[in-house]
């Protein structure tokens, strides 16, 4: 898979339940009168991501080890197009490192999940547990300005983000690991155009991760099932 982080494809979230109540979760999540102790924390605070829900149908009797996140994030280049000036927004806004929050927040959804009987928390994988490998390729947020036309002076607020995951069974009788999964999952969201001050993009991001983790941990759970051999028919 190539390095590439693809900028179309995802699902569009726009204003979502409306954009009142939009507005409403982003003026929460910056900590304009509401207490909370980690305001702005992915894995933390349950008003910018709400968990995916997701349990696995039946759990699989092996144990995983999740690779610590590896950051492969690309720098997201300030521009203006004929059409629109974008202003990137900085990750200082967040109480944590990215690559932490999100790390923190895909374990939980795993073991929340159950689709693994424990997750290893030991220095490295043993042979027979399964070993999820997961590097964030992109977690943006970004303003939109239009430049030109009917929609000059109108602003909106993207966010995008981008997981790969892969996933590698137990080590076989060859003493060898094979790829079960390996895939990007991705999504963006962003505020229809509007006259109005744009946001930061906070709630923006919880969706995206939502969506993704919605999406990634059914396919998790598809490479723990193990075919049945067929039986040999009677003769």
């Amino acid at each position: 898979m190539g390095g590439g982080v693809p900028r179309s494809g995802g699902r569009a979230f726009g204003s979502l339940r409306g954009s009142s109540s939009l507005a409403l979760l982003g003026y929460c999540v910056l900590g304009v009168g509401c207490a909370s102790p980690s305001r702005l924390d992915l894995a933390r605070n349950t008003l910018i991501y709400r968990t995916a829900g997701y349990v696995a149908p039946r759990q699989c009797p092996a144990p995983v080890f999740v690779q610590p996140l590896r950051d492969a994030r690309e720098k997201v280049p300030t521009f203006r197009d004929a059409s629109f000036d974008r202003t990137v927004y900085a990750d200082n806004i967040w109480e944590r490192p990215v690559p932490v929050m999100v790390e923190e927040l895909l374990v939980d959804e795993i073991e929340r999940s159950r689709i693994f009987a424990r997750r290893s928390t030991a220095g490295a994988p043993v042979d027979q547990e399964f070993v999820v490998e997961p590097s964030l390729l992109a977690l943006h947020r970004y303003r939109e300005a239009a430049a030109t036309g009917l929609e000059v002076g109108r602003r909106r607020t993207v966010a995008y983000t981008a997981i790969r995951l892969v996933v590698k069974g137990p080590v076989d009788g060859k003493g060898q690991r094979h790829v079960l999964l390996d895939r990007l999952f991705h999504n963006e969201a962003r505020t229809p155009l509007s006259l109005a001050r744009a946001e930061h993009g906070i709630a923006l991001t919880g969706q995206t991760l939502q969506v993704i983790l919605a999406e990634m941990l059914p396919k998790l759970y598809e490479t723990t099932i193990v075919p049945v051999p067929a039986l040999p028919a009677k003769r």
